[in-house]
């Protein structure tokens, strides 16, 4: 089993874990996107040990839109992975492989930052280590195959 001193790279799901979302229909619905707290933070500190990326299932222009609006520069990521990069979207692995393959780390030294069932399954079918920060609590190791590596937030927070 990898440990978190052993990761060259670092991949990050777009909507949920960098930025947060919110259609408000009573104002208009204008869509309101803003960074989580820690989010330039976090990947600036990823930045000095491993490469990073973004690899999500909206399209380029709605990525980088949603980037500049919630104050995050794009520049902080190696590469930006989009459905319109891939012929499927997550659960398919695709999109981790090019990421990884455009950071040119291993799969295996690769940490995939996921908030939903769909990015952990494509990113433990890339080959990739999983991190759960939230969103389905209750996925364990048991919802996957006994070879996948699952950290929760507890598992790497130390």
């Amino acid at each position: 089993m990898i440990q978190p001193n052993e990761i060259k790279g670092v991949i990050f799901d777009l909507g949920g874990v960098l930025v947060q979302l919110a259609s408000r229909r009573a104002l208009k619905n204008k869509l309101y996107i803003w960074h989580k707290a820690t989010s330039i933070d976090f990947v600036n500190f990823a930045r000095t040990f491993a490469k990073t990326a973004i690899v999500t299932g909206c399209d380029r222009d709605a990525a980088l839109f949603r980037l500049e609006k919630a104050g995050i520069p794009e520049d902080l990521f190696d590469i930006i992975v989009t459905s319109d990069d891939v012929e499927k979207i997550k659960p398919d692995p695709e999109a981790h492989i090019i990421a990884c393959a455009a950071m040119g780390t291993k799969h295996s030294e690769t940490l995939s930052i996921q908030d939903s069932k769909r990015g952990i399954e494509a990113a433990l079918a890339a080959g990739c280590v999983a991190w759960l920060v939230q969103g389905q609590k209750d996925l364990t190791q048991q919802n996957f195959n006994s070879g996948s590596q699952i950290w929760h937030f507890q598992d790497v927070h130390q």
